[in-house]
């Protein structure tokens, strides 16, 4: 739905601004038995992001990113994309996404519909 980046480019650009760094560590995922990728430096804007040969979102279908300076984490799966952030970086994000027009819930909402019919989510994240 989104390709490599996993989510709306307004929702990105947020994470990248609010993370205070311009590049992110980058790891895919390996097979079971197999040892793990070494995360690569990678540049987070949109474009480079989706253009670095050397990014292993370009080969892994699931991979993580995070700041080497900020708590935020991006946690790409085949399914769904995880953000995980401290509650300031969460709000520094909201804050941009609010001058957008849009916001972490209204993004959620886009995405999953309305929340009555979130069951599988309740009882996964209840």
């Amino acid at each position: 739905m989104y390709d490599i980046h996993r989510m709306p480019r307004v929702l990105w650009d947020a994470i990248a601004h609010a993370s205070a760094t311009e590049r992110w560590f980058v790891c895919g995922y390996a097979p079971v038995g197999q040892p793990e990728p070494v995360a690569e430096l990678i540049g987070n804007s949109w474009e480079v992001f989706g253009e670095d040969e050397k990014n292993p979102a370009r080969k892994s279908p699931e991979w993580i990113a995070y700041s080497p300076l900020l708590p935020v984490a991006i946690l790409a799966g085949f399914d769904v994309t995880l953000v995980g952030a401290s509650a300031e970086l969460a709000d520094e994000v909201d804050c941009i996404l609010n001058g957008k027009g849009t916001s972490l819930r209204d993004l959620t909402l886009r995405d999953f519909g309305p929340e009555e019919s979130w069951a599988f989510l309740n009882t996964v994240l209840g």
